[in-house]
């Protein structure tokens, strides 16, 4: 997310972040509950383009849960730098990698662990 290019393949990926898009039901998961997920197996650290650290929000309440989760993250990690940002998916393209970037972990039980 959050380059210029339209539709870019992976190779042309160099001002947009990965990322991981999530639809859910908040009757059944809070955003909480999934950003304490993520957490465990992200790494808050990366300063690169591509894997940069990144939670976009689409709503206010969104945003007031990443950004309580970052909060906690930079007291958790101190003295650690951390480089996770909150940022607005607002009017932001959302291009699905290719094929053979899908699904990753279950086709392979490998990468646990999300950069």
């Amino acid at each position: 997310m959050g380059g210029k290019q339209p539709n870019p393949s992976y190779e042309e990926l160099f001002d947009y972040a990965e990322a991981l898009w999530i639809e859910f039901d908040p009757q059944e998961v809070s955003c909480q509950q999934l950003l304490q997920a993520w957490k465990k197996m992200h790494s808050p650290k990366t300063r690169s383009c591509r894997y940069r650290s990144v939670i976009w929000y689409l709503t206010e309440d969104q945003k007031a849960a990443a950004t309580k989760t970052v909060d906690e993250w930079k007291v958790e990690l101190h003295p650690v730098q951390l480089f996770t940002s909150v940022e607005s998916a607002s009017g932001l393209d959302f291009y699905r990698a290719e094929g053979y970037h899908q699904d990753y972990y279950l086709r392979t039980g490998q990468a646990r662990f999300v950069s």
